[in-house]
């Protein structure tokens, strides 16, 4: 991985970004609403985002593909809509992998790398126990 630090990752923006998905998330909740936040976070930063998070139980799912898979569905997806995630001398699908490395292995992985999405979320749904994080993990994952 090198050292580069993802464009859209301004600390001011990011940490003001985070603070408002989860105080959003909180409301949505207190509301009745089921509330899903996706992002991009990674190492500790997840520790932190989570512990902002009031409503419990909380959860993470955390969808790893390969490297290679992560390369094809940027290409198909450029083919397809024009879409680029990954720009050459930017932040890379290498530099993806290489974050998600230095995460704490809380909550649901899944490697993707040969799933649908509808089988994704058969198995995000199938092993919901396992997308549960207390406060005890948090605590142990930041040391």
């Amino acid at each position: 991985m090198g050292a580069r630090r993802p464009s859209w990752r301004c600390p001011v923006r990011y940490r003001a970004g985070a603070r408002l998905a989860a105080l959003v998330a909180d409301e949505y909740c207190q509301a009745g609403f089921t509330t899903v936040v996706q992002d991009n976070i990674f190492g500790l930063d997840v520790v932190r985002w989570l512990q902002s998070v009031r409503t419990r139980p909380r959860h993470l799912v955390v969808l790893r593909p390969s490297v290679a898979v992560v390369r094809a569905r940027e290409h198909a997806r450029h083919e397809g809509i024009s879409k680029t995630a990954y720009r050459p001398g930017e932040f890379t699908a290498e530099d993806l992998d290489g974050y998600l490395a230095q995460t704490p292995r809380i909550g649901l992985w899944l490697d993707t790398s040969l799933q649908t999405p509808a089988e994704t979320i058969d198995s995000i749904l199938g092993r919901a126990a396992d997308t549960q994080v207390d406060d005890d993990e948090l605590v142990q994952a930041s040391r």
